[in-house]
C-alpha cells in the first residue's frame, strides 16, 4: 500500500532535476558557441592585421628600392608625373620651391618635412589628405620624406663620418607605409629611415 505514494514524489521529484540539467547544458551550448565566435572574430582580426603589415613591408621594400635605384634617365625633379628624388642641389631647391607651399607638402609619394602632420596615419583626416599625395598600390600607401643632412657635422675618420650619407646626396630618407586590411579599419604602419651611402671598393 505504501509504493504507490512512493513513486509518485519519485516521478514529481524528477521533474524538476531534468529541467534544471536542460538548461545547464543549454547554458553550456550557448557558453562555448558565444566563445567560438569570439575566438574566430579574434583570429579574423589577426589575420587581417597580418595582411596589413605584410602589406605595408612590401611597400617599405618597393621605396627603399626605388630610392636605391641607379637610373640616369630619372625625370628632373620638378616634373609632376612620378616621384624624383634629387640628385644636387639645384633640383632640391626646385623640389622644395614646388611643395613648400602646399600641405601636404607632397606630391606623388615624394615629401619635404615642412607640412606634414606629426603620426598622421593616427587622425583619419589627416591620412586621407596624405592618401592623395601619396605612391598608392592595392595593399596601401608609402610616402618619402627627405630630410636634409650637415655634412659638415661628420668630422675626419669619427663616428659621425662613418653613419653619414653620401657627401654627393646628403640626405636621409624617412618611408613612411601604411598597409590596409580586407577590414575597412584596419591599417599597419611600418616608419623606417634610409641613408644612401658612397661604394667603397
Amino acid at each position: 500500500m505504501l509504493a504507490r505514494p512512493i513513486a509518485r514524489s519519485q516521478a514529481g521529484f524528477s521533474l524538476p532535476v531534468v529541467m534544471v540539467t536542460a538548461l545547464l547544458a543549454t547554458l553550456l551550448v550557448l557558453t562555448a558557441s558565444r566563445t567560438a565566435l569570439l575566438d574566430e572574430a579574434a583570429t579574423g582580426n589577426e589575420s587581417d592585421y597580418q595582411r596589413a603589415l605584410e602589406g605595408a613591408q612590401a611597400l617599405l621594400r618597393e621605396a627603399e628600392s626605388d630610392i636605391q635605384r641607379e637610373d640616369s634617365n630619372l625625370p628632373a625633379a620638378a616634373s609632376t608625373d612620378r616621384h624624383a628624388y634629387p640628385r644636387s642641389r639645384a633640383e632640391l631647391i626646385a623640389l622644395q620651391a614646388r611643395l613648400g607651399t602646399s600641405t601636404p607638402s607632397c606630391a606623388a609619394g615624394l615629401c619635404i618635412p615642412d607640412r606634414i602632420p606629426p603620426r598622421f596615419w593616427g587622425d583619419r583626416a589627416a591620412l586621407e589628405a596624405m592618401k592623395k599625395v601619396a605612391v598608392s598600390r592595392t595593399q596601401g600607401w608609402y610616402w618619402v620624406e627627405l630630410l636634409q643632412y650637415d655634412i659638415s657635422a661628420a668630422t675626419a675618420g669619427g663616428e659621425a663620418e662613418r653613419l653619414a650619407p653620401d657627401a654627393d646626396q646628403p640626405y636621409i630618407y624617412r618611408v613612411t607605409a601604411v598597409g590596409r586590411g580586407r577590414k575597412p579599419a584596419t591599417q599597419a604602419v611600418i616608419q623606417s629611415t634610409l641613408v644612401r651611402k658612397k661604394t667603397r671598393s
